[in-house]
């Protein structure tokens, strides 16, 4: 009875055991982040605990977080279905360089993430006082000093050594939620931002030089698909560069109400000129079909879905227009196999590539849309990728499958000509039968008259 006794509280001390450690992983109770000597943060993403609360001020969150009730997973919430969803961040920094007199050390917060709607970075010090680091909103003008290249920034403020600080971020965000939060030295920022660059100038230069040949040779092969495709992937580009904020820095940054309508604006253009091109593609001979009407109809929904943007710019809203986007890489896929029907095969490797990134498009569409993604894939990145992978895939696929046109074209011109060049050898055989034939009849009536003239005589 007593060795029962023992191992049912033997039971019931390992579940509750087993409940404290579950609830323990639920709730951000995290050590606090220790500093490095002369070194950042690259990636705070682990160190950050979560609360939900679009409604709380700072005051209440930042005692929710000292209560540990924030959690390690983000889960943003909105007050309404149709505003943006909120989340508090936040992380205990302690500076662990030894007080040997020396001067406090200087940091900058940096934030990538595509299209916010707005960020507020606070430091809270362990005597109460606390620092507004950043105030941003997408309905503010553009102010150089906040961003980075494309990445956000605070002003520069120090901790001193063996202080301990509580970083506390709210997020609004528009349609992407991955992020990647730093915490860098002046040093480590202008490193950071020179090899971001280098690598946005290298994406864009890339991008551009393929556009470039992309006109330049349909344009030389009068090919009104392949230039509208150009004209596509032209577009693709500014949204981009929309997401990267470069418009908003070099043609409205004193506009700021042009945001939303761009953003919206670069989304349906894709898909309803995506679409468009796909169902002007699937004519057959320069004839209209049900499934080339169909596609082509579908670009009308572009148009209704951007007015619709321009009165309810709300996240189902982006939805649909996510949606109408993910069509166009698969409709493209589909005028691309009525291409090898029609036209005659093209290299196969342009058909596999071309399936590959309809498949990383409709991927990125759909991460963006859900908000799986984390610190270790930012969007603008995937998307980028996305790009490239696609604007590659089409070259080749449409310089391909013309270059095979015009090869079967030059084919068929050469088998004609050899066609026309045995004629006339038949032609000229058959000539010279009949000059000789006739060359033989003179001479033999030639003959015959010289016999008669003999016999005659």
């Amino acid at each position: 009875m007593c060795r029962s006794s023992s191992q049912n509280s033997s039971k019931i001390s390992l579940l509750f055991l087993l409940v404290l450690v579950i609830s323990c992983c639920l709730t951000a109770t995290a050590m606090a982040v220790e500093l490095k000597p002369g070194k950042g943060i690259p990636d705070l993403g682990a160190q950050l605990s979560f609360h939900g609360d679009p409604s709380a001020r700072l005051g209440t969150v930042l005692q929710r977080f000292r209560d540990g009730k924030f959690e390690a997973q983000m889960n943003a919430s909105a007050q309404t279905p149709n505003s943006p969803p909120v989340v508090w961040a936040a992380a205990e920094i302690i500076n662990a360089t030894l007080d040997e007199g020396r001067a406090p050390d200087p940091y900058v917060v940096t934030l990538a993430l595509a299209l916010p709607t707005a960020v507020d970075v606070y430091i809270i010090r362990a005597s109460g006082f606390t620092e507004s680091l950043l105030n941003y909103a997408s309905w503010h003008s553009f102010v150089p000093e906040d961003h980075s290249v494309t990445r956000l920034r605070t002003r520069q403020f120090e901790i001193a050594p063996g202080e301990s600080v509580i970083l506390m971020t709210k997020f609004v965000f528009g349609p992407i939620q991955s992020f990647r939060l730093a915490l860098e030295t002046p040093v480590e920022l202008e490193a950071s931002a020179f090899s971001s660059g280098i690598y946005h100038t290298a994406f864009y230069a890339f991008a551009i030089a393929c556009l470039v040949f992309f006109y330049g040779f349909h344009a030389a092969m009068k090919n009104w698909i392949g230039l509208t495709y150009a004209f596509l992937f032209t577009v693709a580009l500014g949204f981009i560069a929309f997401i990267d904020g470069l418009l908003f820095r070099f043609v409205y940054p004193d506009a700021p109400q042009w945001h939303s309508p761009a953003g919206f604006g670069f989304l349906f253009a894709l898909s309803g000129v995506g679409l468009f091109v796909a169902g002007r593609s699937m004519r057959m001979g320069g004839q209209e079909t049900f499934t080339s009407t169909a596609v082509s109809g579908l670009s009308i929904l572009s148009i209704i879905g951007f007015v619709i943007s321009l009165y309810s710019p709300s996240p189902y809203t982006a939805i649909a227009a996510y949606i109408l986007l993910g069509l166009v890489p698969i409709t493209t896929l589909i005028a691309s196999r009525l291409w090898r029907r029609r036209d005659g095969n093209v290299q196969i490797s342009s058909m596999i590539v071309a399936a590959i990134s309809v498949v990383c498009v409709c991927g990125v569409l759909a991460v963006m849309a859900m908000g799986w993604a984390n610190s270790s894939v930012l969007l603008p990145d995937a998307v980028k990728a996305a790009f490239a992978a696609m604007l590659l895939a089409t070259m080749t696929s449409l310089t391909v499958h013309m270059m095979n046109l015009r090869r079967n074209h030059a084919k068929a011109v050469k088998a004609q000509i050899e066609a026309l060049k045995e004629e006339a050898r038949r032609s000229q055989e058959l000539l010279q039968a009949e000059q000789n034939y006739t060359r033989a009849r003179e001479l033999a009536a030639l003959r015959q008259r010289q016999l008669a003239t003999a016999s005659h005589d």
